[in-house]
This record gives C-alpha cells, sequence and structure tokens, in this order.
C-alpha cells in the first residue's frame, strides 16, 4: 500500500469537517434582537482545496474557534430575549 496512515487519518478528518459546512446556514428572525453579532468572514471551499494538507487543517480549525464563538455571543444575544 505505502500510504502513510497518519496522513490518511488526516484528510479523513478534514474530509468529516468540511462534509458537516456542506449545508448552508438558516437564518432566523428573533424579534428581540436589535443588532445581531457580525458573522466571521469564512473561507470558500475552493480556497480550502487549493491550499495544501497543513494549511487547510489550520484553515479549517482557526474557522471552527472562531465560529464556535460567534455562535456563543449568538447564543449569548438570544438568551438575553428570555
Amino acid at each position: 500500500m505505502g500510504r502513510n496512515p497518519q496522513a490518511m487519518r488526516l484528510t479523513l478528518c478534514c474530509a468529516a469537517v468540511m462534509a458537516g459546512c456542506a449545508t448552508g446556514p438558516q437564518a432566523v428572525s428573533v424579534s428581540c434582537v436589535k443588532e445581531a453579532p457580525e458573522k466571521p468572514a469564512t473561507q470558500d471551499e475552493a480556497a480550502i482545496r487549493a491550499m495544501d494538507d497543513y494549511a487547510a487543517t489550520l484553515t479549517t480549525w482557526t474557522e471552527r474557534l472562531t465560529l464556535k464563538a460567534y455562535a456563543e455571543k449568538a447564543d449569548a444575544v438570544i438568551q438575553a430575549c428570555r
């Protein structure tokens, strides 16, 4: 075979993460929210595919953490409506 098992695991992990992003976000209107947090910019799939494995992995994880922080801010805004 001659394949590197670590590279194969990394490739499968990246593919799984990107597959979860295949469906677009759903817009939800919340009437009591006056100003929503600004959505962070992210790379499109073509840009990530053009990167080498190392850069693609770093970008994917960095964007994951950025989007997680955005989701926490958005959740705090929505929770304030309750």
